[in-house]
């Protein structure tokens, strides 16, 4: 949820310049439809959308599929090493998320994502420095 929260408390600019984005879930969340995310995503995949889960990249490339989006123009975003795995496989440059679900002994850094971030917040200025260098 403190993802969420932290999108929502994005400046309105900063969420214009991401022009879509998806949320991979374990399964079905009724949490997308309660805040309205449902709405903007333009796609959806939970946990029994591919036959393997994370982490294997499966979910990720189906996304991508979908979007008609290469892997490697994605940004993948995740607090748990499988995720960031499942990025790394599928071409993704991949954020390690150091607000998620994660274990108190568990060391965010060994999971070498390309970028650790403490809020969303960073994750859209970084996205939009990304934007500009290109």
């Amino acid at each position: 949820v403190s993802y969420v929260k932290g999108f929502h408390n994005a400046e309105e600019g900063q969420k214009d310049q991401l022009k879509w984005y998806e949320a991979i879930w374990k399964s079905p969340n009724p949490l997308l439809a309660e805040l309205n995310l449902d709405q903007h995503a333009a796609v959806i995949v939970s946990g029994d959308t591919c036959a393997r889960s994370k982490p294997y990249p499966d979910s990720i490339l189906h996304a991508c599929n979908v979007l008609d989006i290469a892997p490697e123009d994605t940004w993948y975003v995740g607090d748990a090493d499988r995720d960031i795995v499942a990025g790394r496989e599928a071409g993704c440059t991949t954020v390690g998320a150091a607000y998620g679900y994660i274990h108190p002994n568990e060391q965010i850094v060994d999971w070498q994502a390309d970028y650790i971030i403490q809020h969303p917040i960073v994750l859209l200025n970084l996205l939009s420095k990304s934007l500009i260098s290109k």
